[in-house]
């Protein structure tokens, strides 16, 4: 198995949003979102953020109210062959050749925080 780490460092306009994007599209199971908020300067206490996939939409990680550093591992429901979601099993969200979107709001004037994303 390999895994690829993919680094964006994000900083908030004025109002205290932002959007960034990975460099590089990413192209397999998306394995874990590992958020560091720095010791200085940081996101704001309750930041949101809204992170997807690029052009196919997928929501990778949404959640408001984040005040510290965080490790989140996404997953989404596996549907049966009838469309409808199962209660017992999840899978890896997948990317296909494209990046990963990065949406904040309520991070505060010109605060910062760093994402790692790991592919694999």
């Amino acid at each position: 198995m390999y895994v690829i780490k993919h680094v964006v460092n994000v900083t908030t306009a004025a109002d205290g949003t932002a959007v960034a994007y990975t460099a590089e599209p990413l192209n397999g199971p998306i394995l874990k979102i590992i958020y560091t908020k720095p010791t200085s300067g940081g996101f704001a206490t309750g930041v949101d953020f809204n992170i997807t996939t690029e052009d196919t939409g997928q929501t990778v990680w949404q959640q408001n109210d984040v005040n510290a550093s965080k490790t989140v591992a996404p997953v989404e429901k596996k549907q049966d062959t009838a469309g409808a979601d199962t209660t017992a099993f999840f899978d890896s969200i997948y990317a296909a050749n494209e990046r990963i979107k990065i949406s904040i709001s309520n991070g505060g004037n010109g605060a910062t925080g760093q994402f790692v994303i790991l592919e694999g």
